[in-house]
């Protein structure tokens, strides 16, 4: 399942795994306020958010590090009870910011940022 927003440039898509997890994958432009997140998850992912192992991954393009980051990571914890995996003080821009992250609703065996020296995206990965 995909949802584009091409007007406020958030988009997101939905893979869904074997033994009820569930795989979502964002992308937001720079700008987007929280609410327009929290709307575009509300829009793709619905009222069932409780019936799966939820991961969620994405460039947020919110620094976490931030007071409306940790809010942003309030609401998301609050509401579809998926908890910060990766470490917000590590930054994931050359800017020294933290706007990509992973979310999960259980514990991950691992996650994090996978510094490249080749490409200036910074891959992330997790582990159920």
């Amino acid at each position: 399942m995909a949802y584009p927003d091409y007007e406020k440039g958030i988009h997101l898509a939905v893979l869904y795994l074997q033994n009820r997890v569930r795989l979502i994958v964002l992308y937001s432009k720079p700008g987007n306020s929280c609410d327009d997140i929290v709307e575009a998850l509300n829009n793709t992912i619905g009222v069932d958010y409780q019936e799966y192992i939820s991961i969620l991954a994405g460039d947020f393009n919110i620094n976490m590090s931030t007071e409306n980051g940790k809010e942003f990571c309030e609401i998301l914890r609050e509401v579809y009870w998926l908890h910060l995996k990766t470490n917000p003080a590590h930054w994931t821009t050359r800017g020294g910011t933290t706007i990509d992250a992973v979310f999960a609703s259980q514990d991950l065996k691992c996650c994090g940022v996978y510094e490249s020296t080749f490409s200036y995206h910074i891959p992330l990965y997790g582990r159920l």
